[in-house]
């Protein structure tokens, strides 16, 4: 059967496309060059930042916050509600987190005095600081294959070892002189494997 939507890139990108396909009753295939995500998805700290966006990205900040807790049950992933302690070392940096405080209240945002701050190797400079409990903490080395894992037990086909080299409307191209299996062709094709080839920009 034709898939009605091909993912180029198993990275976290790539399985918060494929989750949403599969939300929306879509057939996906997820297509990487490698046997597994290897990339930056996994190489990074695990800090799922929500509260320091703003705007329509607070919006969608919290979303994915709420498919990241959702995700953790459901595939069996460590999540952790840690929230992020953010330090004050000026005055004008804690006037700073104060407005930001009365800005998004105390479910976001806590004002912390130094005496609130009970943490290890704490520098005599430290004035106060703030608690954003909203965001989380994960281990990317376990839950990017746990997501990969829970995707396919519910219908969605990951080709790896696929390289694609371009794409066109409705289509996958791969690598002329490499032996690799062709890529699917679909109606919806995303790229999410987090780099770009960018045209020099002609400057004024």
């Amino acid at each position: 059967m034709k898939p009605s939507m091909v993912i180029v890139g198993a990275g976290i990108v790539g399985l918060a496309h494929a989750v949403e396909g599969l939300r929306r009753g879509l057939r996906v295939v997820v297509v990487d060059r490698d046997e597994r995500a290897v990339g930056a998805s996994i190489r990074n700290f695990g800090h799922v930042c929500a509260t320091a966006q703003d705007g329509f990205a607070l919006d969608l900040a919290l979303a994915a916050r709420g498919t990241w807790l959702e995700l953790s049950a459901e595939a069996g992933f460590w999540c952790a509600q840690t929230g992020t302690v953010v330090l004050a070392r000026a005055e004008d940096e804690l006037a700073v987190l104060a407005e930001f405080a009365a800005k998004r209240g105390d479910d976001q945002v806590r004002l912390l005095g130094r005496g609130d701050l009970d943490l290890p190797l704490l520098a005599d400079d430290v004035l106060g600081g703030a608690l954003l409990p909203l965001d989380l903490r994960v281990d990317p080395r376990a839950a990017v294959p746990a997501i990969a894992a829970w995707l396919a037990a519910r219908g969605v086909e990951f080709r790896w070892r696929t390289a694609v080299t371009a794409v066109e409307p409705g289509s996958c191209a791969r690598p002329a002189a490499r032996s690799t299996p062709t890529p699917p062709s679909s109606p919806w094709v995303t790229t999410s494997t987090g780099s770009c080839r960018r045209s020099p920009t002609k400057r004024a």
